[in-house]
């Protein structure tokens, strides 16, 4: 029977374990974001001057592998799709995980002030849901309503283009198709997650 000091000490140790593991996610997070705006203005670059973006994109990768002449223009469109949504679903994915942490910090956080008999541990809890500023809602906001949607209304944008200009239907443009549907759902999911929990 493990008695109330040892205890507590146990589930404080977890509860910084679990902060630590929801910091280095919030990391990944934040770096995954700057990389996905990167990989969203070459789509942006794409549908305003496609022809020109992709080679230059076509040319820098070239030289940059080493390459004698550029690469096929509808690849490096394919390898932005790619690229964009491998970078969407890490992004998603390391959201869900942070999303998970959350509600087990705070039941570690309760009893943690159980044992206490205090409110002494409340950072990532009560305290932080009690004093929540205006900006952090505004930012909120940003992040799980502005940017799914802008990143869906920019996707469907590209998709469109390329159909318009890229016909008959190749392979590639049926990849493109592919990525561009896989990116829908992801969206459409994470909004459920962030947006109607159970």
């Amino acid at each position: 029977m493990v008695n109330n000091d040892k205890q507590l000490e146990i589930v404080y140790d977890h509860y910084k374990d679990t902060w630590t593991k929801i910091e280095s996610c919030c990391k990944l997070r934040d770096k995954i974001f700057l990389y996905i705006l990167f990989a969203l203005s070459l789509v942006c670059l794409g549908l305003f001057s496609n022809s020109e973006a992709e080679s230059i994109l076509s040319q820098l990768i070239a030289n940059k592998l080493g390459l004698v002449a550029p690469l096929n223009i509808s690849f490096v469109g394919s390898i932005i799709w790619f690229g964009l949504l491998s970078l969407v679903i890490k992004y998603f994915q390391t959201v869900f995980i942070i999303e998970k942490y959350y509600p087990y910090l705070h039941n570690l956080e309760k009893q943690v002030d159980e044992a206490c008999g205090k409110n002494i541990i409340t950072r990532e809890g009560r305290t932080y849901l009690e004093n929540y500023p205006l900006f952090s809602a505004w930012t909120h906001f940003l992040y799980t309503i502005l940017f799914p949607i802008l990143l869906f209304i920019v996707v469907t944008l590209k998709i469109s283009n390329e159909l318009s200009y890229q016909w008959p239907i190749t392979p590639t443009t049926l990849f493109n198709f592919a990525a561009f549907l896989c990116l829908i759902i992801s969206i459409l999911l994470y909004l459920r997650l962030i947006h109607f929990k159970r």
